[in-house]
């Protein structure tokens, strides 16, 4: 399941046409985090024959109620924001399907026109996806970025590739964390910079279950 996740929307004209674009890539699963705008005629209006998609998105008080039990995907025009952090991973586009491919539950996030996401909503994200575009206007309105997006994950081929589970890698991780030495310093850098490399290599079930027999066997 693929859900688009709209955080604080301004504009209700932006939500209808939110809906259309997703719509128009076969996707319906739609949630709304805190609007600032109502859902109501104008929403409706731009929204035309993709009604069902607005009628049935369910409304949080949150972006972690929205996202519960979801791998989340942060979107941004705005790559260099993370080029300095080790801690958070940003991929093209283009490569979005082999992070996600094997998940069964994903939400891609879209922050507000205005002010975009938060540094905790951002933290809250496994992986921020970045929608490349010019350098004289690179900020896209709200709809097309979640058109530009919709249309990439379509064109994904179906696959029978089974990601290790969220539990899975915490699991890894917190072996791996144990397995350090006493000489390592700075062991919550390290612990985090292993966490995001398992991240971006998002392993198969099976390869997970391989790491963890490793590294038991190390900390026994």
């Amino acid at each position: 399941m693929i859900r688009f996740v709209l955080v604080r929307p301004e504009h209700d004209l932006n939500v209808g046409l939110a809906c259309r674009a997703m719509k128009n890539f076969g996707f319906k699963e739609l949630a709304i985090v805190s609007p600032k705008c109502e859902l109501g005629f104008e929403a409706r209006k731009y929204a035309k024959h993709t009604g069902d998609v607005l009628r049935n998105a369910r409304v949080f008080g949150s972006l972690e109620e929205a996202t519960k039990g979801f791998f989340v995907v942060g979107t941004s025009a705005q790559k260099k924001r993370f080029q300095r952090s080790l801690f958070k991973n940003c991929v093209a586009l283009q490569r979005l399907q082999d992070r996600v491919k094997g998940k069964k539950r994903v939400a891609i996030v879209f922050g507000s026109e205005g002010t975009g996401l938060t540094e905790g909503e951002c933290a809250a994200c496994d992986l921020f996806v970045h929608v490349p575009t010019g350098k004289e206007h690179p900020v896209l309105n709200l709809s097309h970025s979640i058109a530009v997006v919709a249309y990439a994950l379509s064109q994904f081929p179906k696959t029978m590739y089974v990601s290790a589970s969220g539990k899975q890698v915490a699991q890894i991780v917190k072996l791996f964390a144990g397995s350090l030495g006493g000489s390592v310093k700075d062991r919550r850098r390290v612990v985090l910079a292993f966490e995001r490399v398992l991240e971006r290599a998002n392993p198969s079930r099976e390869e997970a279950g391989a790491l963890l027999a490793g590294f038991s066997s190390l900390n026994k």
